[in-house]
């Protein structure tokens, strides 16, 4: 299967300041593709690059196997960012007439909307004007105006911010729908959200860490955590904590409620953090090799500095 976008060996220097470096992922059709990355990590750059409004340093980025600075391309990539976008005084109908007006022909027009309007939920309030909707309405016409050009991609910077449970539910459902027509990047800080809904990720941190299958990342990165489960009671201290996180092997240690997470190399050697603990006065309940959630394999990734 051809993927739909490539970054290969990209880097963009803004004067001296190396901003993103060693981008390698691709996208392929269907894909919902999470974005993964702490603040000035890189994500807003990697997106003005994808939409062709950044040219890199250094690499290739293909997108249809096309420079996405093409007309041809660059019309066809849908998009949305923080600012929605809409003309507040304008109703859902007539904002989605006015962008239609710009990249398509007549042809259609009416239909295309129409079409349009039910696929995002809106076809009840399509008169009403955009100031009196509320934010999810807005981000869902935001998303109406990103698929009047029927895109080949869609690009979505953190879609699901600001709004209720029941608006992420809809907005969720949405992107589910749609990826069955055009892949979604999707950019977001929400792990849990990317985790139920996205099938690929990356992960970056000015480079990418880590670039995979959402399950092939868990299952690889499981085999290399220990759960230890420790008894009511017992705590560890920050001296604990600094010798367990200096072990031989060790890349990284979460500390929740009574739960210690330990993420490891293949050099690492259980025996001895269980004598550290023992030898600290620590109570243990139980000893596991959990299946790793997304947000373990993402903190232990950005705060190690590690590559998976």
């Amino acid at each position: 299967m051809n993927p739909i976008v490539e970054f290969k060996d990209v880097e963009k220097r803004l004067g001296k300041t190396m901003v993103v470096e060693n981008i390698n992922f691709a996208i392929y059709p269907n894909d919902i593709f999470g974005y993964l990355g702490p603040n000035g990590a890189g994500k807003t750059t990697t997106i003005r690059l994808l939409l062709g409004l950044l040219t890199p340093s250094k690499g290739e980025i293909l997108v249809v196997g096309k420079n996405p600075s093409a007309k041809d391309v660059r019309e066809r990539i849908g998009f949305c960012l923080d600012d929605d976008g809409l003309y507040n005084d304008l109703s859902a109908w007539d904002n989605l007439e006015f962008f239609d007006r710009i990249y398509n022909s007549s042809d259609g027009r009416q239909k295309r909307i129409t079409e349009v309007l039910e696929k995002v939920e809106l076809s009840g309030v399509k008169s009403k004007r955009v100031w009196e909707f509320s934010k999810g309405m807005k981000r869902r016409l935001a998303l109406g105006r990103a698929l009047i050009i029927n895109p080949i991609l869609l690009v979505l910077d953190e879609p699901m911010s600001g709004l209720d449970p029941d608006g992420q539910l809809l907005m969720r459902e949405i992107i589910k729908d749609l990826a069955q027509n055009s892949p979604v990047f999707f950019s977001s800080h929400n792990l849990a959200e990317v985790e139920s809904i996205c099938n690929r990720v990356a992960i970056i941190n000015k480079t990418i860490l880590a670039s995979d299958l959402v399950e092939n990342l868990k299952n690889n990165n499981s085999s290399k955590m220990v759960c230890i489960k420790l008894k009511q009671g017992t705590s560890i201290t920050i001296e604990l904590s600094q010798q367990i996180s200096n072990l031989v092997g060790v890349n990284h240690i979460f500390e929740d409620n009574l739960s210690l997470k330990v993420f490891h190399e293949d050099n690492f050697d259980l025996k001895i953090l269980m004598k550290t603990l023992l030898d600290n006065d620590i109570d243990i309940d139980e000893i596991s090799t959990p299946k790793a959630h997304l947000e373990d394999i993402y903190f232990n990734l950005t705060r190690s500095g590690h590559s998976a």
